[in-house]
């Protein structure tokens, strides 16, 4: 147990800044990878809807009498699949396993993604490409924010009591352990004892 009340105060204050520091992470994370992982299921869901239905259609022969037409998946739904997989994968990069080269070139590759993701939508006219315009502008902002997290994040390992900076779970080691002997053991009050026992 901790009995100098300054560094336990400051034990404290590093907690709390680390707690902070944690909501950010999860804010950039979620940012970054819910939105495109989200198209990516609807998109893998309504592709399974459509090859569910015109096998449908195959099987009744409806078809067959011009009541439905089975065109298949559009071939836009596999560009859909394409570009919110690599915007997860991308992300979860940078945020969860954070590798050098991820966050080296995060900035520049959310850049390059915005820029290509509008020229297709001017050139395939495809509405929904407007909303990965959107997500890979986002980006930008977001690898900068992140890269300061994990800046920020560096410097508080340094600190005695990363991660946890509980003072329950930090040993006391400024000075050496001495265990005591047995008379000391003996003369202990049971309240001594106890707290003895606990933090031994």
């Amino acid at each position: 147990m901790l009995i100098d009340k300054k560094r336990e105060e400051m034990y404290y204050n590093c907690r709390m800044r680390k707690k902070k520091l944690d909501y950010k992470f999860a804010a950039v994370r979620a940012v970054l990878i819910i939105p495109p992982l989200l198209i990516f299921a609807g998109t893998v869901l309504d592709i399974v809807m459509s090859m569910i239905g015109d096998a449908a259609v195959l099987a009744t022969g409806v078809g067959l009498y011009g009541v439905y037409d089975s065109n298949g998946p559009s071939i836009l739904g596999l560009l859909d699949l394409i570009i919110t997989a690599a915007m997860t994968l991308f992300a979860v990069c940078l945020t969860i396993f954070k590798t050098e080269y991820a966050l080296k070139k995060a900035v520049p590759i959310y850049i390059f993604a915005t820029f290509a993701c509008l020229v297709l939508l001017f050139v395939l006219d495809y509405i929904p490409m407007s909303i990965y315009v959107i997500l890979s502008a986002i980006g930008i902002p977001a690898a900068i924010f992140n890269k300061k997290l994990i800046e920020e994040d560096k410097r508080m390992s340094m600190l005695d009591g990363y991660p946890h900076f509980n003072p329950l779970l930090i040993k006391h080691t400024d000075t050496p352990f001495v265990p005591p002997t047995q008379e000391e053991l003996d003369g202990m009050s049971a309240d001594e004892r106890i707290m003895y026992e606990r933090e031994h």
